[in-house]
């Protein structure tokens, strides 16, 4: 996209341009803050809404893998692309939210939503013996949400240059080792 010395950017055509679709296609979808919303559901998850990653399809099929290793490897696995596809995005959320009240009620509910999600997944990995079943459900969900957050991948792939297949190796790792 050109642009014309001294002319201010328009965010939304932008949005639009990296899209590939027109800036009306754009503002026809509402306001910049519902689209954030959208795309980080979307990019997150697959879906847009409220709705728990426990309770989705993909959810589903992760949990239906009985073997130990090869279910806490899937699960990195889909956190480490999810990551991948939102850590940027993740930091524009999170500044939105700073100046935009509707934004941080949104953020407020994923957070609690992330929380109860990591919940199920620390009572997995605790009742599949993948973590010590000394450990305390919430104090493991407060360390994976934190450990597996779209700021790890930031700091580590995007920062430190590390490869995806190195990222979900230690995303496996952080999870076998967080209540140990």
């Amino acid at each position: 996209m050109l642009r014309r010395a001294g002319l201010p950017r328009d965010p939304l055509a932008d949005v639009g341009s990296r899209a590939g679709v027109s800036l009306e296609t754009v503002k026809a979808n509402g306001p910049k803050r519902d689209l954030l919303l959208r795309a980080f559901e979307q990019a997150f998850a697959g879906v847009e809404g409220a709705g728990r990653i426990a309770d989705s399809d993909t959810a589903r099929a992760l949990t239906g893998i009985t073997d130990a290793d090869e279910f806490l490897a899937a699960v990195a696995g889909f956190v480490a692309a999810a990551n991948a596809r939102t850590s940027v995005l993740w930091t524009e959320f999170l500044a939105a939210a700073n100046t935009d009240a509707t934004v941080d009620r949104a953020l407020t509910d994923l957070l609690e939503r992330r929380r109860q999600d990591y919940r199920q997944l620390a009572g997995l990995l605790i009742e599949r013996g993948i973590a010590s079943s000394r450990a305390d459900v919430d104090e493991a969900a407060a360390i994976l949400s934190f450990l597996w957050s779209p700021e790890s991948h930031q700091q580590l792939v995007l920062q430190a240059g590390w490869t995806m297949e190195r990222y979900e190796h230690w995303l496996a790792a952080a999870g076998r080792q967080f209540a140990a």
